[in-house]
């Protein structure tokens, strides 16, 4: 996956910047479709060793396999789908189309930006009945998901300002402010992001069956030489993303302008 967002960014520069170029950039797809292929193209006991190392668990031919559903239970041997799974999708879903909604309200005019204030109302009241329900829901699914609330109490104002951002959404919604509505938007999706990391801590991929089988930040952790070369890969990678966002953005700024089809100051 990081090799096609790698792939898609440079791809998007090149639209954006280089259109007529064909030097370095066009090079990234063969090496980006050589790298991506390559887990296929090794043999099943190579993929064996490395997915060990992983954690994933293989067959004995080789292969990952996971049923698509069990039971629709969580804990021990459970499906890619189940009830809580599919009810964190519907909130996913819900509150990145409130999202999209209030952007399309910032971004366009007219009869657009009017059916899509509509759909905010409408939205904005399924992602707040999810986000209650998905509370007791975790709850439910992972009973220690309030063990770091309950140690360190000054992470209960997390889901507070969560509330107060779904509030801000629609309070300035009602007065037609699609800015100031999309930044709580904006401020809902990080806040539910650090709720998730406060109480998933120090876990990083918790075990559906052995707690000590998880995967936390110091089992994860790698060596200080790779340490010291991630961070600045991640750097450069960083300049890499913050810069496309910057031209991106700055191409796309004001609305769009029903008349030309262009956008506008």
């Amino acid at each position: 996956m990081l090799l096609f967002r790698f792939l898609g960014a440079f791809c998007g520069l090149r639209a954006y910047l280089i259109q007529n170029s064909r030097s370095v950039w066009s090079a990234r797809f063969p090496v980006s479709a050589c790298e991506s292929i390559r887990w296929n193209a090794s043999s099943p006991s190579e993929r064996q060793r490395r997915a060990d190392r992983r954690g994933v668990p293989l067959g004995e031919d080789g292969y990952f396999f996971l049923p698509l559903w069990t039971n629709w239970r969580t804990g021990s041997h459970p499906g890619i789908l189940d009830w809580y799974t599919l009810v964190g999708s519907l909130l996913a879903l819900a509150a990145l189309s409130l999202h999209g909604a209030l952007y399309l309200a910032v971004k366009t005019e007219g009869a657009l930006q009017q059916r899509s204030r509509a759909a905010v109302h409408r939205l904005w009241m399924v992602v707040l009945l999810l986000t209650i329900a998905g509370v007791p829901a975790t709850i439910v699914a992972r009973h220690d998901t309030l063990a770091n609330y309950y140690s360190s109490p000054v992470f209960f104002a997390v889901p507070v300002v969560v509330l107060l951002a779904l509030a801000g959404i629609i309070h300035f919604w009602r007065k037609q402010d699609d800015r100031k509505s999309f930044a709580c938007s904006c401020g809902y999706l990080a806040l539910m992001l650090i709720g998730a990391a406060v109480a998933l801590y120090p876990r990083l991929l918790p075990s559906s069956e052995d707690s000590g089988l998880d995967i936390t930040i110091s089992k994860a952790v790698a060596g200080p030489y790779a340490l010291r070369v991630g961070l600045l890969w991640w750097a450069f990678g960083m300049c890499l993303a913050v810069t496309y966002f910057v031209v991106v953005y700055r191409m796309f700024r004001g609305k769009i302008t029903a008349t030309s089809g262009e956008y506008g100051d």
